[in-house]
């Protein structure tokens, strides 16, 4: 299983599931069921380990919570967010689980560690991406169509945005600096006489990092010095200085074991620690005469110590802030800070003009940036939407075409370089949107408004088809992807996913065999007399019995021998077409 891979998921007292256990495959896996058993609550909860919505009525009737855990396998990137929220990651795995009671109220989880939905949200993010009716699509929201062309055009568009965020980062920057100084213009005196006096006090002193609390361990030690001096001489007398020292008694064991020339190992063992203990007994000695040594000091310096303290920390409690651990180390950058501002302070209306200046080069610079990053994500724009076109008129939409619109955003910061004007914002100044035309002349529109659920599910399909091997994303999580089509486009749809799955994992809820029978791995799931759902109702379809349920899905009986036989032979067709491309050979 590669890494974010979903590897299994726990699932009890949701909707018509009273308690199941699903572990897909790599590559593509496939459920089936007949209406109503249940394949549709396994989407349902991993939609919550997504964050999605939900209230009571999820809840199992009768059951007190509905819980959902879900086991991943993640890279680096998640186990470090994971560890700073706290959660563990063992073994390169993750647990994230959701509850829901039948009050209502929700929790969530991410490595054993209790978070917000928000969280798991994010978390959940980089490990799923889920299409289907009920999902919050991917292009609805328009950041994220940007996002996927900037991610279709890869390291081209990827490095031109990159030098474009690095000059708005600047602009933004100079424009802060303007910004500062226009208000401190009206109070530009008081302001030079506030640093005047501060760096005045601060030269004065010229406080060193964690000064005062060094100082004030040293004035601690000094105020005991006989104490010290006492304990330290005992010390040395034990160690080193009289006749039974420890270290001549050391010495006199070294000695006796030396004598065992060629014994054992057990002596040769013992030699070695009789050996590092000495040493250390050596070392210890060494450290406790220093520390006796920095015990004389010069008459008056521990008045002199005192006073220094004094300054420094009448220093901090004048200009600085007292709470801090390091209060000295955050007067030392203020004062830096305090020079810089200074000295643009002095330069006056000149240093304005001379920010002014440096803003309208910034701004040239940045605008041509921005109409190069436009270039380029229409030039990738145009490429893209005839990709995605192509891909559905195989999907049973063959005169849909797909338009990418990228226009100017109308939100952000202002930029005039004294020539045009933009709005421009930190990933440029472009919005994009996806819009679509669902037959020869009809009006594009807004995907939103101009496709069904099925549709956009399609849609997200083709798209995922285009970007595969550009993504990030490990697995994906189609439902509703073949509604409304049959025949040969159902085998197509079937044929994108399993190209899909080339790159990532592919989880598909379907009720067409043409989509099923291109599976890796294909579960199937059947509600009981008593209306639930156990795991004893999740059954691992290998060998005939895939065959069976492609009968059943065609005939409405697996017992039917036509059934059977076409089943057998679109697993046949299947694997011919596996082979003829070199795919994922599928489990039998």
């Amino acid at each position: 299983m590669s890494n974010g891979a979903l590897i299994d998921v726990e699932i009890s007292a949701l909707g018509v599931i009273e308690r199941a256990h699903f572990s897909p495959g790599p590559g593509l896996t496939v459920i089936t069921g007949e209406t109503g058993a249940g394949k549709t609550m396994i989407l349902s909860a991993l939609s919550l380990l997504m964050g999605a919505r939900a209230d009571a009525t999820v809840v199992r009737t009768g059951s007190e919570r509905a819980h959902i855990v879900g086991r991943f396998s993640v890279d680096t990137h998640v186990a470090d967010r994971v560890s700073e929220l706290g959660g563990e990651v063992e073994s390169g795995e993750v647990l994230l689980a959701r509850i829901v009671t039948s009050e209502g109220k929700s929790r969530a989880n991410v490595g054993g560690s209790s978070t917000t939905i928000s969280t798991l949200s994010d978390i959940g993010a980089e490990l799923l991406s889920i299409h289907g009716q009920s999902a919050n699509f991917t292009l609805l929201k328009a950041h994220r169509a940007r996002e996927i062309l900037d991610r279709y055009g890869a390291k081209p568009l990827t490095d031109t945005l990159e030098s474009y965020r690095a000059l708005f980062l600047r602009y933004r920057e100079i424009v802060d600096s303007i910004k500062s100084l226009e208000e401190l213009r009206s109070t530009r005196e008081r302001e030079l006489e506030r640093i005047t006096t501060f760096l005045s006090d601060f030269d004065r002193i010229k406080p060193l990092a964690n000064e005062s609390a060094l100082l004030k361990e040293r004035i601690l030690s000094l105020e005991n010095v006989d104490a010290i001096r006492s304990a330290l001489t005992n010390a040395l007398n034990i160690l080193t200085d009289d006749e039974s020292s420890i270290s001549g008694q050391i010495a006199l064991a070294k000695r006796a074991l030396d004598a065992l020339n060629g014994g054992s190992s057990a002596t040769q063992s013992n030699q070695g620690l009789i050996r590092e203990i000495s040493i250390l007994v050596n070392e210890l000695s060494s450290s406790l005469r220093r520390q006796e040594d920095d015990l004389d000091v010069e008459p008056g310096a521990l008045e002199e110590m005192h006073s220094r303290r004094a300054e420094v920390v009448a220093l901090i409690k004048r200009h600085g802030q007292t709470g801090l651990d390091d209060p000295e180390s955050a007067l030392i950058e203020e004062a830096k800070r305090a020079r810089v501002l200074f000295g643009q302070l002095q330069e006056g209306d000149q240093g304005i003009a001379a920010l002014e200046s440096a803003r309208y080069e910034c701004a040239r610079k940045l605008l041509d940036s921005a109409t190069e990053l436009s270039r380029v994500r229409k030039e990738y724009a145009q490429k893209c939407e005839e990709e995605i076109s192509v891909e559905l008129s195989q999907l049973a939409m063959p005169d849909a075409r797909i338009s990418i619109l990228v226009e100017d955003i109308s939100e952000g910061l202002a930029v005039n370089d004294g020539v045009q004007t933009r709005i421009c914002s930190p990933l440029g100044c472009d919005e994009v949107t996806f819009l679509l035309s669902p037959h020869l002349g009809a009006q594009p529109l807004p995907i939103n408004k101009g496709a069904s659920g099925g549709e956009l599910s399609r849609i997200m399909l083709a798209i995922e088809v285009v970007l595969a091997g550009r993504s990030t994303i490990p697995t994906y999580v189609f439902d509703e992807v073949d509604a409304g089509v049959g025949g040969k486009a159902a085998v197509e749809v079937g044929r994108r996913l399993a190209r899909l799955a080339q790159h990532a994992q592919v989880l598909v809820v379907t009720h067409l065999p043409q989509v099923a029978a291109w599976a890796d791995t294909h579960y199937s799931i059947r509600k009981d007399s008593s209306e639930s759902v156990t795991s004893s109702d999740l059954t691992l379809l290998e060998g005939s019995g895939r065959a069976n349920e492609l009968a059943r899905m065609m005939a409405g009986r697996e017992e039917s021998p036509l059934a059977r036989e076409h089943a057998e032979e679109l697993l046949a067709f299947v694997a011919a077409e596996r082979k003829r491309v070199g795919g994922r050979s599928k489990r039998a």
